[in-house]
């Protein structure tokens, strides 16, 4: 294989943007985020190239991960984690810690995470000047312009091929995005702070983002009621 700082910038660019997520893709419940938030990725070429080992595949798990849920779990782990212990049968009156240290993004669970945008970037807003410079893209709306038109296919192909019975899209700064994805779907129907659609089997919800104060443990349980029953 080529080493990294060989490679030129498309070929480097086209690493983060094959990778399609983390978990089981074969798995009932996918959840689409908006970008991988990092704070350090972004900073410089070297440290682009530096991260590229973690990202030169086209998906991966947290199998080698020992425990998610002590430390300081992320509300995104912990909503993530306790729908789907409110979901699905076989994890009903398990404590949402112990599903995230067990089953979340395991390559053996019922769930996968994905990202709309390639890049991992500290804030959804920002356009790292790393990036600008390494990448070429010229602003923020020129880079997802290009992403939309590329990996959006690519991520209704995978979406089409495993057929996931429940999609959580999260984030409603990007539901204009989320619906450009899905841009064939034209019956979204508002649930309280949801947005709902059907697709033959398959569920998929627009959210807000997960932190606890907009997705209490009250708008879970609304939401697995609401795929459940739909």
């Amino acid at each position: 294989m080529t080493p990294y700082d060989q490679m030129n910038s498309d070929d480097v660019f086209n690493i983060f943007a094959k990778f399609k997520g983390w978990g089981n893709p074969e798995g009932d419940l996918w959840f689409i985020g908006l970008e991988e938030g990092d704070c350090k990725i972004s900073l410089s070429k070297e440290n682009i190239l530096r991260s590229l080992n973690e990202y030169d595949c086209e998906f991966s798990n947290y199998d080698k991960v020992a425990d998610l849920a002590y430390g300081a779990p992320t509300s995104t782990w912990q909503i993530e984690s306790k729908l789907a212990c409110e979901l699905f049968d076989q994890y009903k009156g398990m404590e949402w810690h112990e599903f995230m240290k067990r089953h979340l993004f395991k390559s053996h669970g019922q769930t996968f995470l994905m990202e709309l945008y390639p890049l991992p970037k500290p804030k959804f807003a920002s356009w790292p000047k790393a990036y600008q410079e390494y990448f070429g893209y010229g602003s923020l709306a020129d880079y997802h312009k290009d992403i939309e038109r590329k990996r959006f296919f690519d991520i209704r192909d995978w979406i089409e091929r495993r057929n996931p019975k429940y999609i959580i899209c999260f984030g409603k700064m990007a539901w204009g995005s989320y619906k450009r994805l899905f841009y064939d779907l034209h019956n979204w129907r508002p649930e309280g702070i949801f947005q709902i659609a059907i697709n033959g089997i398959q569920k998929i919800c627009l959210t807000p983002f997960f932190v606890n104060h907009r997705m209490s443990d009250g708008a879970i349980r609304q939401l697995a009621g609401l795929l459940n029953n739909t």
